[in-house]
């Protein structure tokens, strides 16, 4: 498209390895044609799009890479994608079939989300994604996430050893990634005690915010006792039903719970039998 009238038919051609291959443009008015083409899907390399045109009378040209890459279905390989510094790498079972990967990039005003698509494709081994990350910034405790159908899924809490990139690997679907800072710790509430004839009952609720909470680290204290809880990661509950009986006197109560960035909460609660 452009904001001059066309003043001849354009000619464009995409980069196919060393072959340039010609769109078929269709127009849509003065200042705006479209065409579509099928590339080949052996070539990995990033492509172009080479265009020429008379606009206005004047004749220019313009080159401008494409987002499109190729993961093919029988061989490895490793792309860099220069505008994002996004790394893309795969082997030769990757994906069940070869198909075309395109990668956007917004901010939606607190990080970068990276959307991959296309996003209904079952992959078989899966792409290894790697996302830079400036480790200049000040915050602490971020982690690479993903969101495929639902909500951001916590993928690393670490950076590769030089600290420059978050990597993950895909092999269920593509979607969108993002780095994001988690600093809230987790919330227990509901917090019911009963006791009857000396055996207690402790029932709570957690949740948390962004990374979710790690649950091989909620531990129960009964005065500074360790005792084992079962604990419902769907529903988000905790019970603990004691085996022994508790003798008659004061307790203190104490639930710890840590997210996946390691962000800690603790309550604690006085109780008598």
């Amino acid at each position: 498209s452009s904001s001059g009238m066309f003043t001849m038919t354009p000619t464009v051609f995409l980069s196919d390895g060393d072959k340039n291959l010609p769109i078929k443009l269709n127009a849509i008015n003065l200042h705006k044609y479209f065409g579509f083409i099928f590339p080949s899907d052996t070539i990995q390399e990033l492509r172009k799009v080479i265009a020429y045109a008379e606009i206005n009378g004047t004749q220019i040209s313009k080159e401008q890479n494409t987002d499109i890459i190729t993961i093919p279905s029988n061989s490895l390989g490793k792309i860099e994608i220069p505008e994002y510094r996004v790394i893309v790498e795969f082997d030769s079972a990757a994906t069940y079939q070869p198909f075309f990967l395109r990668l956007k990039k917004e901010n939606n005003g607190i990080t970068d989300i990276y959307s991959l698509e296309p996003n209904n494709i079952l992959l078989n081994r899966g792409l290894k994604i790697s996302i830079p990350f400036s480790n200049n910034k000040q915050e602490k405790n971020i982690g690479l996430y993903y969101r495929g159908h639902r909500g951001w899924v916590l993928q690393t809490p670490t950076p590769n050893s030089c600290g420059n990139y978050y990597t993950t690997t895909l092999n269920r679907y593509l979607g969108e990634l993002a780095l994001f800072e988690d600093s809230q710790p987790p919330s227990i509430w509901r917090i019911k005690i009963h006791s009857s004839k000396g055996k207690l009952s402790i029932r709570c609720s957690y949740q948390d915010n962004l990374s979710g909470v790690d649950t091989d680290e909620i531990k129960i204290y009964i005065n500074d006792n360790l005792v084992i809880p079962e604990i419902d990661g769907e529903r988000s509950k905790v019970v603990y039903q004691s085996k022994h009986q508790y003798p008659k006197g004061k307790y203190i109560l104490k639930i710890i719970a840590k997210d996946r960035q390691g962000n800690t909460a603790q309550v604690m609660k006085r109780f008598s039998i």
